[in-house]
């Protein structure tokens, strides 16, 4: 089951799996809606990945352009949604030993300028998710974080404001994102030995946490 798909980074992952020969079932309903969430879930859902990232987020922004509103919109709606598939996400996964991946861009990891609302969500809903990995654990659930880089998301990466969220040298010359998400993604999703992880797939530009 597989949220966020109609953002381009959202399909992306999904055809990353597709290619991995694992089922796709793509979940469009309004993540505000707990009980429309829970209901989108089958029963017999195995895997959960969240990949929803609103384009609202990525608008580059400064500090003091910021008000009551946008913050709502931009974090705290943000936060809602990723805690909603959370709590839906529990019983049909904890039926199966199941397993659940969130999409956190690297800004989760060490923030950036211009990006900060989009840095604050992104690191939410990392935690979010290192904790509900810790808390179900023993009900056999894994729940680990993938992060791409955030220029993997952005229409416009040249635009000046985006220079301190991209600086940074990518050891690996030739790194494929939609390469390394398709060999990461179906093994988080079937591994058994690893939660609460932290994978970084920006080609070595920010250290695992």
């Amino acid at each position: 089951m597989v949220f966020g798909t109609a953002t381009p980074f959202g399909r992306r992952v999904a055809h990353a799996l597709e290619r991995a020969e694992i089922e796709v079932t793509a979940i469009d309903v309004d993540l505000d809606d707990l009980e429309a969430v829970t209901t989108a879930l089958a029963a017999d859902t195995t895997a959960v990945v969240y990949s929803h990232i609103d384009p609202l987020c990525l608008e580059p922004r400064a500090f003091v352009d910021v008000d009551a509103t946008l913050w709502e919109a931009a974090c705290e709606r943000q936060l809602r949604m990723f805690l909603h598939v959370v709590q839906a996400s529990y019983a049909p996964l904890a039926r199966s030993d199941g397993a659940m991946v969130c999409v956190c861009p690297t800004v989760a990891l060490q923030g950036a300028a211009h990006l900060a609302l989009f840095a604050a969500v992104a690191e939410g809903q990392r935690i979010l998710a290192k904790s509900a990995a810790r808390q179900w654990a023993n009900d056999g659930i894994r729940v680990n974080i993938v992060s791409p880089s955030i220029h993997e998301l952005l229409d416009n990466p040249r635009d000046p404001r985006f220079v301190d969220a991209l600086r940074g040298r990518t050891p690996i010359d030739s790194y494929d994102t939609d390469a390394a998400l398709r060999e990461v993604l179906p093994y988080l999703l079937k591994t058994r030995a690893l939660t609460a992880l932290t994978i970084p797939l920006d080609g070595g530009q920010v250290t695992a946490l």
